[in-house]
């Protein structure tokens, strides 16, 4: 459990940054799709549609990549809390 969270630990860092760098590639529907929106929809309605399917494809990396970086995070704290021992009366209460 002590390698685990320190597997963890080392990993967090590497996992955060390759994230980053991919989460920050720039994402434009291009100007084909744009104006084939515009064209179907019209100006108002099609400049929306493109900034709401633009607004889609971030929220998707963003969870995409959360993803490893939260289970990695998870990991730490289930070997963390797994390896410490209670301490004080906490430990011989019983419920009842």
């Amino acid at each position: 459990m002590v390698s685990a969270a320190i597997v963890g630990g080392l990993a967090l860092p590497l996992v955060g940054r390759v994230g980053v760098e991919v989460a920050r590639f720039r994402f434009t529907s291009g100007g084909s799709v744009t104006s084939w929106l515009i064209d179907r929809f019209g100006y108002d309605t099609g400049m929306f549609l493109d900034k709401l399917l633009t607004a889609c494809v971030y929220s998707i990396k963003i969870a995409a990549f959360a993803l490893p970086f939260g289970m990695i995070l998870f990991g730490v704290a289930i070997a963390v809390f797994m390896t410490t021992e209670p301490v004080g009366e906490a430990a011989g209460a019983t419920s009842k």
